[in-house]
């Protein structure tokens, strides 16, 4: 199913997109129209994504359907089914690592070109300004006076700033650990909760299928007592919120 959907319509398919938008991106002039066409590429390759994925899950239902003799475990099928997700995610974001390099190096080159053109400019009001001050014996120092002068402002002006470096650095850091803590809270409680089955003994609605289980959680997981019984009940509904928001997770990250 990887091979069919992933590298092989994923892959064809992007390509081609990159193919016709990186034309469009060598056409455009202006930063706005640059922004306009990564806003439509992006969108043209969320739908491929989301199309080829819902085209390859169904051929997995089709086929687990097609053999469900053999395939009696919810939870391995649920589980092969999700693992799907981490081919197309490492595909997507392949291509995305590829046009954004494109779309970086278009921008950078529009910004290039603008900035030579406002210098241009600015020398030539400059040098207009001398009016008969020039003639053939100054003309070539004062036009390098005057670039020297320009090009000096606007080396100053591009110029970044250590502040502003070092805050974006910082910022890009602590999102990518916090980024890194939540997944990997998510990955152990995943892992805790999966493997809680093997410690509640051989209760039959419970050890079948942790996560699966709707009812008897509370009474496998709080002490049989008489004034306990409202407890059980809220354990109940918790864990079928908790599995319901892991689900959904999962679904939505792989």
């Amino acid at each position: 199913l990887v091979q069919k959907h992933v590298d092989g319509k994923m892959h064809q398919e992007s390509e081609h997109l990159i193919h016709r938008y990186t034309k469009e991106l060598r056409s455009a002039t202006a930063t706005s129209e640059v922004h306009a066409i990564d806003n439509a590429f992006r969108g043209q390759l969320d739908a491929l994504r989301d199309a080829v994925l819902q085209e390859m899950q169904h051929d997995f239902d089709e086929f687990v359907r097609s053999h469900d003799s053999k395939f009696t475990d919810e939870q391995v099928k649920s589980d092969k089914r999700f693992s799907l997700m981490g081919p197309m995610r490492r595909k997507y974001a392949s291509v995305d690592s590829l046009w954004r390099s494109a779309v970086h190096l278009v921008l950078e080159q529009n910004s290039m070109d603008h900035l030579f053109e406002e210098i241009s400019a600015k020398v030539n009001d400059l040098l207009l300004e001398q009016g008969s001050h020039i003639n053939v014996q100054n003309v070539e120092r004062v036009f390098e006076e005057k670039w020297s002068q320009v090009m000096q402002e606007a080396l100053q002006k591009q110029r970044p700033s250590l502040e502003r470096v070092i805050q974006e650095v910082v910022s890009h850091f602590n999102a990518a650990l916090q980024n890194l803590k939540s997944q990997f809270r998510k990955a152990h409680i995943f892992h805790g909760v999966k493997t809680l089955t093997s410690d509640l003994g051989e209760m039959s609605e419970v050890s079948s299928s942790f996560l699966l289980s709707k009812k008897g959680i509370g009474a496998a997981l709080v002490p049989l007592m008489p004034q306990q019984g409202s407890a059980t009940t809220q354990v109940d509904n918790l864990w079928i919120k908790l599995v319901d928001t892991m689900r959904l997770e999962v679904d939505q990250q792989g």
